[in-house]
């Protein structure tokens, strides 16, 4: 399958504004809710399996993997948003989708020899996101319009 960072940017952008596409209602709300919330409880015992190295407890919804709590107490991608969710496949390819900042993140990589952007990274990169988004909300001048709520790009400007 061949997709472009465009065309997951737009799944992402899909599930953003809970299903809703161009004033319609693709898929339900409450369903695009229930995917991206914790599915997996974190006090659910560890499998004792050599099939996945990927420990879901606490952070797994349906098919998305959640900014929630590990059972060690931290969250997957400490410092982003805790509303924060993501598709990931294989070879590295990410799509975040940040409620909070009202924002899609696309990474797509070909990436080879099984080694992987950690969750570490991934939460350094999305904290400073966040803070630059804030700090651009502050900046906000009386009267003005303000880019926070509203996605840019290939999908024109949207609340």
């Amino acid at each position: 399958m061949r997709i472009s960072a465009r065309e997951v940017a737009r799944l992402g952008h899909l599930f953003l504004n809970r299903g809703k596409w161009k004033g319609k209602q693709l898929i339900s709300a409450s369903w695009v809710a229930a995917a991206s919330a914790v599915q997996v409880p974190a006090k659910v015992p560890m499998a004792d399996t050599k099939l996945s190295p990927q420990d879901g407890r606490g952070v797994y919804g349906f098919n998305w993997w959640v900014n929630g709590v590990r059972p060690g107490g931290k969250r997957k991608w400490p410092g982003a948003p805790a509303g924060t969710y993501a598709g990931i496949g294989h070879n590295n390819n990410y799509m975040f989708v940040i409620p909070e900042l009202k924002m899609v993140v696309v990474r797509l990589g070909l990436d080879s020899g099984g080694g992987g952007i950690s969750d570490a990274v991934w939460g350094a990169f999305l904290a400073k996101v966040s803070r630059a988004s804030a700090a651009k909300r502050q900046e906000k001048r009386p009267g003005t319009a303000s880019p926070a709520g509203l996605t840019f790009g290939l999908f024109g400007a949207e609340p």
